[in-house]
């Protein structure tokens, strides 16, 4: 008679799921247990592998789960994602977790019903299953920690525990509602578990950017950022050069422009197409450029390059007044850089308009002249 664990790795199994038999919790609690040789040092009671090569030895035959469990009768439930099962766990933990769920399917669309367990997680946690379509490569989910605040990703190389196994808590995982099916993977959620930029988008929308109000307050509008950044783009950004990290190069530049000066993306595409490039062998083409644009916005890291790491705060001294007054002044009298950008023969302001032509002065007439 195999035990209740046992019964239910039998019945995952017998639905095609791979099963993986994991340690169980020794002792529950604030300080929990667990059933492995490390018992209260282990980082992950209950819910790690019995066996080595889990990944390779977890198994959908029937016979060889039921061997299991009657080997390790109180061994908690492992499921195996991604593989030839195409599943996919994403992990919602507690409020915050719930919000970012909500804040997401607000944003896209909701997601449909579908299979989903408690987790027994102090504060509340679902795991919510779904399949990948077999048209798309499942190598390409990962395993990811912070898809978004509160939400993980278990797929490819990845497990989760299974009713009815035990939690540290003491709870015991369950379904929600064991006869409802897995859905299938909807595609917004597929592109945020698999892009990097759509993933950081979800955890922080505006990227860590300043906002155009905090930086026109220190004296920094947009068109005096672009005005300086080209300046010093032209002074001190190395030209990408093939064969001698020229890959590195071009970031950097990206880098200055987009987090250095808070540029956006059209900004800074129309200073490295139409400035930098000019210096780069061979030239980028446009997507390369928009890649390494992508990767300024959303794949560094903001320790290393932090927001505004160039603009320098502003000069409260009456020196430093003036020089912005002087600025101000100017971008009023030409009437705004966009304009200038976008003007044409006809309706380029002229610089000497409403200045008056002085008559040349005539020589004196000394006599020496006269014939």
């Amino acid at each position: 008679m195999l035990s209740p664990f046992g019964m239910a790795a039998v019945e995952y199994a017998r639905r095609g799921w791979r099963v993986i038999p994991l340690w169980h919790v020794r002792e529950t609690g604030e300080q929990p247990v667990c059933g492995c040789w490390k018992l209260g040092t282990c980082g992950t009671p209950g819910k790690h592998p019995m066996i080595k090569n889990w990944r390779e030895t977890a198994s959908n035959d029937p016979k060889l789960v039921a061997q299991w469990w009657r080997v390790w009768p109180r061994a908690n439930v492992g499921l195996l994602t991604g593989g030839i099962t195409r599943l996919v766990a994403i992990d919602v933990d507690g409020e915050e977790g719930r919000e970012s769920w909500a804040a997401l399917q607000e944003a896209y669309e909701p997601v449909p019903e579908t299979l989903r367990q408690t987790t027994g997680r102090e504060g509340g946690g679902e795991h919510f299953l779904f399949t990948v379509d077999d048209d798309f490569e499942m190598d390409k989910i990962r395993n990811r920690t912070k898809m978004a605040n509160g939400i993980d990703v278990r797929a490819e190389g990845g497990l989760i525990v299974a009713p009815p196994s035990i939690h540290p808590t003491g709870a015991q995982y369950a379904w929600r509602d064991p006869s409802m099916p897995v859905a299938s993977m909807p595609a917004w959620l597929i592109k945020i578990a698999v892009s990097q930029k759509a993933r950081q988008i979800a955890i922080t929308p505006n990227a860590g950017r300043p906002s155009e109000e905090a930086l026109e307050a220190d004296g920094w509008p947009r068109w005096r950022r672009v005005l300086v950044a080209r300046e010093t783009m032209i002074r001190e950004a190395p030209p990408a050069i093939s064969g001698q990290n020229g890959h590195g190069a071009c970031l950097k530049t990206t880098i200055l422009l987009i987090r250095g000066y808070c540029l956006y993306s059209d900004e800074a595409f129309d200073l490295l197409w139409g400035t930098y490039n000019t210096v780069c062998i061979p030239p980028w083409s446009h997507e390369e450029l928009m890649h390494k644009i992508e990767s300024a916005e959303y794949a560094v890291s903001d320790e290393s390059y932090p927001w505004r790491f160039r603009i320098p705060a502003p000069d409260p001294s009456p020196a430093g007044r003036a020089v912005q007054a002087i600025y101000d002044a100017c971008y009023r009298e030409l009437g705004g850089v966009e304009d200038l950008w976008n003007a044409t023969p006809e309706t380029a302001p002229e610089p000497t308009k409403g200045m008056e032509n002085k008559p040349k002065r005539k020589k004196r007439d000394t006599g020496e002249n006269v014939a």
